[in-house]
């Protein structure tokens, strides 16, 4: 993400008269640094290993509170890793701004790709040099903090990041549950619903990270899982803030940066604030040292950033589950609000786990054999989804009916091949049902919602002199949604 900053917004920006003199000073955030404690780390036997969202289900009530944790595979589960052969964009990393014990990073695209090995000449790295221990990669914490936020800052740090490409065997060749490549599309998953390949998402990312190249601050897209496999090179350094602070972290955010803050977010990933800042807000954060052969993972809705301390080459996707619905209700609302256009379709995802659990013998979640004493929370979760959703959806076909009685409702067998489309106007994914408006050179599609408050007029105004068709798609009528709920209802 290339962001273009002006020098005299944060002149202008009266970011100092948010920081009484002495109040952060680096030395302070130092110490609070050295302060921070180590996320929790885990270590499953080769039985635990074998099923990944039962062992994630088992860890969640200890991760929870910091939001980041590392698992460490049994001894000799080590899957081959391949390194690219073709060559690949990268990026420049420089400090575009500063203030106090914070800065925002710039990512500049390099115009030609560059091969692995032109990689490592232009950074100066060695493949096969030893692993930092960790008594160095500690020392390199400071080293970092002291180069990222040093006034006379003339870092430029080269780093390829999100390749679309994995460096894990093919699915076929290695069955593991924690081969990346299968994750996203485990049975007792939820992105299986999705059916979509979505680079990052549902299919892997890839990084080759040179000495102090940084992933900024930010959450996941969706709020969705995370899980990061560092293959080989030198360790990855995290810290992560659980969902329980967010508002708390946002705030920070928006009171260091408040110009930018009004324009961009978090979740254009160019914010980096030292944790030691972070920590005297009373803002819990965490740590981790991942090192080549282990895993961090994340949880929804945890904020985390992070650095490498040298060549190395990581791998990331994302993964849902029931947990993530507890969040996931309300990215959904409030993408629709801001017009933001989401990641994963949420309404295909909770209807067709909702059918899946439904036709499942027994009310078991997803496949029959998965029977544990949780199988009644993990029904409740989608239960309380699909009835938010539903309800929604019933209040904003009710308000349509009653303004528009002779609006032509077509029937699911008419459904044209608009599977995953998107309003126009708010870009939610269009899958219940969708308003469509046929003019004489073009044909738009709807939600309920935004058709009635922001677009019936405004269409009915710049087409006065044309035909205009409008048509109700519901590829569910409500009665059917509101059986479904009944149906899982009756599992609790």
């Amino acid at each position: 993400m290339l962001l273009e900053f002006e020098k005299e917004e944060y002149e202008d920006s009266g970011c100092d008269s948010y920081f009484p003199a002495g109040e952060y000073q680096t030395d302070s955030c130092r110490a609070n640094r050295q302060k921070i404690p180590m996320a929790e780390v885990f270590r499953p036997s080769a039985k635990e290993f074998k099923d990944f969202h039962s062992y994630l289900r088992k860890i969640a009530p200890k991760v929870i509170p910091n939001g980041i944790c590392k698992i460490i595979p049994p001894p000799g589960w080590k899957p081959k890793c391949s390194i690219p052969k073709t060559p690949f964009t990268c990026v420049c990393q420089t400090i575009s701004a500063q203030i106090r014990n914070a800065a925002q990073i710039n990512a500049e695209k390099m115009k030609e790709k560059i091969s692995f090995k032109d990689f490592l000449h232009k950074t100066s790295s060695d493949w096969k040099a030893p692993s930092l221990n960790e008594e160095e990669v500690l020392e390199l914490e400071t080293k970092y903090w002291d180069r990222i936020l040093s006034r006379e800052n003339d870092l430029k740090m080269l780093y390829a990041n999100d390749q679309e490409f994995s460096s894990f065997p093919s699915p076929d060749k290695f069955t593991s549950d924690w081969n990346l490549l299968n994750v996203p599309h485990l049975p007792q998953g939820l992105l299986q619903f999705s059916e979509m390949k979505i680079p990052g998402i549902t299919f892997p990312f890839s990084y080759l990270g040179s000495k102090f190249t940084t992933f900024c601050w930010h959450m996941e897209d969706d709020q969705l899982y995370s899980l990061n496999y560092l293959h080989e090179g030198q360790p990855k350094f995290w810290y992560g803030i659980p969902a329980s602070s967010d508002a708390k972290f946002e705030e920070l955010f928006r009171t260091i940066f408040p110009i930018i803050s009004r324009k961009y977010s978090l979740d254009k990933r160019t914010t980096v604030i030292d944790p030691g800042l972070i920590r005297s807000k009373n803002i819990p954060v965490s740590k981790v040292i991942q090192k080549r052969g282990e895993f961090v993972v994340t949880f929804p809705g945890a904020y985390h950033t992070g650095f490498n301390t040298g060549l190395n080459l990581a791998e990331a996707v994302n993964f849902a589950d029931d947990l993530w619905l507890c969040n996931a209700i309300n990215v959904w609302k409030y993408k629709k609000i801001y017009k933001e256009i989401p990641v994963v379709p949420f309404s295909f995802i909770v209807v067709k786990a909702a059918e899946a659990i439904i036709k499942s013998e027994g009310g078991e979640y997803f496949i029959p054999q998965y029977r544990h004493d949780f199988t009644e929370g993990i029904i409740k979760r989608h239960y309380e989804s699909l009835y938010a959703l539903v309800s929604v959806e019933t209040t904003n076909r009710d308000r349509l009916h009653s303004r528009y009685r002779d609006m032509p409702v077509v029937c699911p067998s008419e459904w044209p091949d608009v599977t995953l489309a998107y309003c126009d106007c708010c870009k939610e994914f269009l899958y219940l049902n969708l308003v469509q408006v046929k003019c004489k050179d073009s044909e738009n599609m709807y939600c309920p919602s935004c058709y009635l408050d922001e677009c019936a007029e405004s269409i009915k105004k710049e087409n006065e002199k044309e035909k205009i068709s409008v048509k109700l798609l519901e590829h569910f009528p409500c009665r059917d949604l509101w059986v479904m709920v009944k149906q899982l209802y009756d599992r609790l």
